[in-house]
């Protein structure tokens, strides 16, 4: 008796369930019955993220023309380049590793990285947005890596946004930069190679098969010091040459923004040697 009783409650509970079910699609249909957007998920971009994403993103850049205009070295403001190469300690990177230096990849990430934390730093100001901003108390992280035709960063910020609803820590920033920087690297050890089998005789013929090869504008700039004579290169960025097709001849200079440096440094022989 009694399961005959609970069956037939189950079964109009049942029944009962799939009216209401019918009832509630046949309203929502002739629009009689509405439903808060509140109760879906809705994935919306953050703001916050995005304007941090582009801030980082433009240090970021700047960083990487920097990293070349040096030579390799972020954050560091040319000197005169007849100081020669060890009476400065502010002096460029090209000119500051002895007499053949050109950076490999590694060093030259490390500054890339440094140049991204920065980048970070000065884009943390968001008192404009109507969220509470948490920082980490550990420091920002930024990798890496430079690869054929884009340096990549992946860097995580440290910042949580909180609101009335939620608390969210921001995501990595993944940034591909399009660069000609690691093609730039590989021509400059090639030449710095081919010129030191030359020694003292600048190596004309290494610029003009390199430029012919790459398709590239190679400058050279020759200046002797008590010790020796540097020569310094410029190897213009081919995508940033692409760009500046536009400009005329006298708005570029004989050493352009768009390069990337290194200089080979020569010692005098010692007398009796010569």
């Amino acid at each position: 008796m009694m399961s005959h009783q609970k069956s037939g409650q189950i079964t109009l509970f049942l029944i009962l369930v799939a009216l209401l079910s019918i009832t509630a699609v046949l309203l929502y249909s002739s629009g009689s019955l509405t439903i808060p957007s509140s109760f879906f998920h809705q994935s919306e971009p953050d703001p916050v993220k995005a304007y941090v994403q582009q801030c980082v993103q433009s240090g970021f850049s700047d960083a990487i023309s920097e990293v070349m205009f040096q030579g390799g070295h972020y954050g560091v403001f040319t000197n005169s380049m007849a100081q020669g190469p060890e009476e400065d300690t502010d002096t460029a990177y090209y000119l500051h590793k002895g007499e053949l230096f050109v950076p490999q990849s590694p060093d030259i990430e490390r500054e890339l990285e440094q140049g991204a934390l920065d980048a970070i730093s000065a884009c943390q100001d968001l008192s404009g947005y109507p969220y509470r901003i948490d920082y980490s108390t550990s420091a920002p992280k930024a990798t890496v890596s430079i690869a054929d035709g884009v340096v990549e960063l992946r860097a995580s910020p440290g910042i949580t946004v909180r609101s009335q609803e939620s608390s969210t820590l921001m995501g990595d920033i993944l940034i591909s930069a399009p660069s000609s920087l690691g093609q730039l690297l590989g021509i400059a050890r090639d030449m710095a190679s081919r010129q030191q089998q030359d020694g003292a005789v600048l190596c004309l013929s290494c610029i003009l098969d390199i430029s012919e090869q790459k398709g590239i504008s190679i400058q050279v700039e020759e200046t002797d010091t008590p010790t020796g004579k540097i020569l310094l290169y410029s190897l213009e960025d081919p995508l940033a040459a692409a760009e500046d097709a536009s400009l005329s001849d006298d708005v570029r200079t004989a050493l352009p923004r768009n390069a990337f440096r290194f200089a080979h440094f020569i010692a005098w022989p010692e007398e009796g040697q010569q």
